[in-house]
């Protein structure tokens, strides 16, 4: 499986979760990428975006979104 996020943006550091409970939080911009999109190789080619959506609050966790070309996946 290939980490879509990890694909698009090699380098970047970007977190998905934030301990609430401690000091420093998602405010400081320190906490942990536990949250993936993962797809086969086979459907690499159909991915357009992926996006770890951080100014979305109301959780410890934010969302992430993809965008998929369905017209570009293929049969197996």
């Amino acid at each position: 499986m290939i980490d879509g996020f990890r694909h698009f943006y090699p380098s970047k550091i970007q977190y998905t979760w934030w301990n609430v409970r401690q000091s420093p939080t998602r405010r400081d911009a320190i906490g942990w990428r536990i949250d993936h999109i993962l797809f086969p190789p086979r459907l690499l080619d159909s991915v357009m975006k992926v996006t770890i959506e951080e100014e979305v609050y109301g959780s410890d966790h934010c969302p992430i979104s993809t965008v998929i070309d369905l017209d570009k996946i293929k049969e197996s």
